[in-house]
């Protein structure tokens, strides 16, 4: 993950509201960066020593039981910022983040990041984005507890269609049951749900949506209640 020279215009929203870019100390430590889909930007156990503000992409907060099973809990795209354990100074991070979608972003060290929030007076920005972050993973919580895995996986679709603006992704069943907390028969039979219905193309691990207004249909109520409150926290 070396940064790279060019530096493209800065596309995260919650990095523009905060407009900490003014200052030439933060801007200096601001580093920007290529994030492969796969990129790990911080493990479980440990203390997140950078924070990200992703331009494009999505990645993806998972959480690993001592079994070893995962499940995504959480996402962050170009509203917001992935390390939050790091800024909160928590002893270590109970999930482990990685890139789930490729895109690129900037880094910066977490104390750098907390100084310089508090110091140009934009914690309330910044806390209601925690907030924002908060309800998102009530919601994911709720929606894995009362909607089917279909209505999950259609879910988990559109959103990954958001963030990344195209239609075709290449996911195995392995990852998309990471995903959605659910077996490998399981997502393939929802998968096939979805494809006879028309809405999606699935082979070989490569998913096309076919149908994007009722793949949104066929997701659960989440996927219209966390696209709302994605940038709910920029109106203050």
């Amino acid at each position: 993950m070396a940064p790279t020279l060019e530096s493209p215009p800065i596309q995260n929203l919650l990095l523009t509201s905060l407009k900490l870019q003014k200052s030439s100390e933060f801007s200096q430590n601001l580093k920007y960066l290529k994030l492969p889909s796969g990129t790990p930007l911080y493990e479980a156990d440990q203390v997140p020593k950078y924070a990200y503000f992703l331009d494009s992409g999505m990645a993806s907060e998972v959480a690993v039981t001592s079994s070893g099973a995962c499940l995504e809990i959480a996402i962050t795209g170009n509203e917001g910022i992935a390390g939050i354990p790091g800024l909160l100074k928590y002893n270590s991070a109970a999930t482990r983040c990685m890139m789930q979608l490729g895109g690129d972003g900037r880094r910066i060290r977490a104390d750098i990041l907390v100084a310089a929030i508090d110091h140009e007076g934009h914690r309330a920005t910044f806390d209601r984005y925690l907030q924002s972050r908060f309800i998102q993973m009530s919601q994911i919580a709720i929606c894995i507890h009362l909607h089917s895995v279909e209505e999950r996986l259609a879910r988990w679709l559109a959103t990954s269609a958001d963030y990344s603006e195209s239609c075709h992704f290449q996911l195995t069943h392995e990852f998309l049951s990471v995903m959605l907390g659910a077996r490998r028969s399981t997502v393939t039979l929802a998968a096939g749900v979805l494809q006879a219905a028309g809405l999606i193309e699935y082979r070989r691990g490569k998913i096309q949506i076919l149908n994007r207004g009722r793949l949104e249909e066929a997701a659960c109520e989440c996927y219209l209640i966390l696209r709302r409150e994605r940038t709910r926290f920029l109106k203050g």
